[in-house]
């Protein structure tokens, strides 16, 4: 009798396995982490990212960027260009909430940059600084669909705004959340989510409607 019941259970189990492929039963047990981080980073049907680096995006919004006034806050010729990069460079060396380090950092892109500076100016700047301290990234031009894929490697992005740059730390559900070092000057509409304002968030539609150049990001050397 336990011989006619074993064979039963036996039989029974090879039904289970061959009714259902392999590819099914695997995707069933990722469902909801795929669709989870799909709906985290994705831009567009069009931008996809390895597995490991969906992984990596559980660190979305990065955690440690600081928020806090840059030192100048003219619209003529502010310090909005070094306080973003300042920003993305501090946290590349592993300064997470220190204030008084990255404005130190700010201060030394400020210095060495144009009045004004352009999206060139400012890459030359950040490669500069990071050389010198020996920080292992360099600074490049990166497309919108490439930002998911930085933030997913744990790097800020630099974005130009109108008369005005900002650093991305985030991208979320359709909402993009970035450091302002001049409270909203660029960026009108956006809402304070930290660091007394200038930790700020707004609709990816709307940020887009904001831009005026493009994005720097920081490639790992």
């Amino acid at each position: 009798m336990k011989s006619k019941i074993f064979k039963m259970v036996s039989l029974f189990s090879l039904f289970l396995l061959f009714s259902f492929p392999s590819d099914h039963i695997v995707q069933a047990r990722c469902t909801n982490v795929t669709t989870d981080i799909s709906s985290t980073i994705s831009l567009s049907d069009n931008n996809t990212i390895s597995e490991s680096e969906f992984l990596k995006a559980f660190t979305n919004p990065l955690n440690g960027i600081v928020g806090y006034g840059q030192i100048n806050t003219s619209t003529t010729s502010g310090s909005c260009g070094s306080h973003s990069g300042a920003v993305a460079i501090s946290y590349l060396k592993g300064l997470r909430n220190n204030v008084v380090a990255t404005r130190a950092m700010e201060n030394a892109i400020y210095h060495i940059v144009p009045i004004a500076p352009g999206e060139g100016s400012l890459k030359n700047g950040y490669n500069s600084i990071m050389n010198k301290q020996a920080i292992p990234y360099r600074a490049v031009s990166i497309n919108a669909r490439e930002i998911p894929h930085y933030l997913s490697l744990g790097s800020p992005v630099v974005a130009h705004v109108h008369n005005h740059y900002v650093t991305i730390y985030g991208l979320i559900n359709g909402r993009v959340f970035f450091s302002d070092g001049s409270h909203g000057y660029g960026t009108q509409g956006s809402i304070g989510v930290g660091a007394g304002g200038y930790l700020r968030s707004m609709s990816w539609s709307a940020f887009q409607g904001k831009m005026y150049g493009g994005y720097i990001g920081f490639a790992h050397k």
